[in-house]
């Protein structure tokens, strides 16, 4: 049951993700538009307690300026109930795979999301298959171009 319940979760955190991501280039001119009802919706349907077991991380790429707005996209997913999310650039490499390992160790219940923007999606990757040779499963790879 709660396996199932947080693998709505993660499936309503990707959709979040992927709609938050698809607002367009300039997007740092205008918040992250709201999440519709019916999403909203899926993502808050898990109890809490399940969603406190899904750790997301937002991998920025090249983006100084931060245009993608994932900082806006972390914002929206907190208010989700994913407060377990993350929000750095793949200068973050090594921080976030050492945080998946110390965290896979702590919370035998936890999920991973992990999501690459622009060039990070191959850091995202790259991430994803790093913690797998140690045994850690990314339930969920989402790349954001």
């Amino acid at each position: 049951m709660r396996r199932a319940a947080a693998w709505r979760g993660l499936r309503a955190a990707a959709a979040a993700a992927a709609l938050a991501a698809a607002s367009g280039c300039l997007n740092f001119l205008h918040p992250v538009s709201p999440i519709p009802d019916e999403v909203a919706a899926q993502a808050e349907a898990p109890p809490q307690a399940c969603r406190n077991h899904v750790y997301v991380f937002l991998i920025n790429g090249n983006d100084p300026n931060h245009a993608a707005n994932l900082d806006g996209i972390r914002d929206e997913l907190i208010s989700l109930g994913f407060i377990k999310t993350y929000c750095g650039s793949f200068f973050d490499y090594g921080y976030y795979k050492d945080e998946i390992l110390r965290l896979h160790r702590e919370d035998e219940e936890a999920r991973f999301v992990v999501v690459g923007f622009s060039v990070a999606a191959r850091t995202a990757r790259e991430l994803a298959q790093a913690v797998k040779d140690d045994g850690v499963t990314v339930d969920l790879l989402l790349y954001c171009g």
